[in-house]
């Protein structure tokens, strides 16, 4: 029914401040009633159940970043409706994500880039400016690139060919991908959803047989740039820089070789930048220390707590 922890007096980065931690297991009563009822202290909830203790004084809500794969609306290169860069550089103008993020139920400061970023730098929000919502700006690169509503039915086409495609999901994006869905349909863009069970996706993913796809998938930027990268975009100098990131562990080039692929992402879009996966834990106020970047959550975070007696 629980574990229960000491804490190690040898530990290399000292002493913990809490003697004693421990961890409930399931019991068949949710988190949620658990720290309403007092028998809890500290719970990871999902961003929706932490919203309601938001504007509650007795709790504090923090927010931890899942990894640091974002969540994207990955564009197959290879199909011709996302062979060049303007076209997806348009699409991504096109889709309002702080709207989307406050929908979804994420934090107001929640970061939105699009680019790709070390650990330290989404803590430090030291991120690339991402492009902005403007779709009439969108509407006229999709114009400049040849893509016009010519016969007035609200999508456009080229040559003949409707700009149309289908985007496959798991079922915990489908609500996402429907909002993006509705945003790309006001600039004249048709994007049909396909909600998959998640093996389906990775399957399908992986062996590149799609058109558009938001995987959820650990690591995702590192795919790109590759031979045989899922979505077909292969570029040299992104091989280079992940290879180099993968041997570096030297803070500064580090963050000098994130921010060089940063800026690649943001001129190619491979994928657009959605929203970063993030996970609540939810507190009673009187433990502290769960503000620190805590990319573990509670667990990942618990030697740098402490219990603050006047709460």
């Amino acid at each position: 029914t629980h574990i229960e922890f000491e804490a190690n007096a040898d530990y290399y980065q000292g002493e913990p401040s809490i003697k004693r931690v421990v961890i409930t297991l399931g019991s068949g009563v949710s988190n949620v009633v658990n720290l309403l009822s007092g028998k809890v202290d500290v719970v990871g909830l999902s961003l929706r159940e932490a919203e309601q203790f938001a504007q509650d004084d007795r709790f504090a809500v923090y927010y931890a970043m899942n990894n640091t794969s974002p969540v994207r609306l990955v564009w197959n290169v290879r199909h011709p409706l996302f062979e060049g860069k303007a076209v997806r550089q348009a699409l991504t103008l096109a889709i309002d994500r702080r709207t989307l993020a406050g929908a979804l139920g994420l934090p107001e400061d929640t970061p939105i880039t699009d680019g790709t970023y070390s650990s330290c730098q989404y803590e430090r929000r030291d991120l690339r400016p991402p492009w902005p919502y403007d779709p009439d700006a969108a509407r006229r690169m999709l114009d400049a690139a040849g893509w016009r509503d010519t016969n007035g039915d609200g999508v456009r086409e080229r040559n003949g060919v409707p700009f149309r495609f289908s985007t496959m999901v798991v079922r915990r994006h489908e609500p996402a991908a429907v909002f993006v869905q509705d945003q790309l349909r006001r600039v004249g863009v048709r994007m049909d959803v396909q909600v998959l069970e998640t093996g389906a996706v990775v399957q399908r993913f992986v062996a590149g047989d799609f058109e558009a796809a938001i995987p959820r998938l650990a690591q995702l930027d590192f795919r790109f740039g590759r031979p045989d990268a899922p979505n077909g975009y292969d570029n040299a100098r992104v091989r280079e820089i992940v290879r180099s990131i993968e041997e570096t562990d030297h803070g500064e080039d580090l963050e000098r070789l994130y921010r060089e692929l940063a800026d690649i992402y943001h001129d190619e879009i491979p994928g657009t930048y959605l929203y970063p996966r993030l996970r609540a834990t939810v507190a009673r106020p009187w433990v502290r220390g769960l503000d620190a970047p805590a990319f573990g959550g509670f667990l990942g975070a618990v030697n740098r707590l402490w219990i603050e007696a006047n709460k």
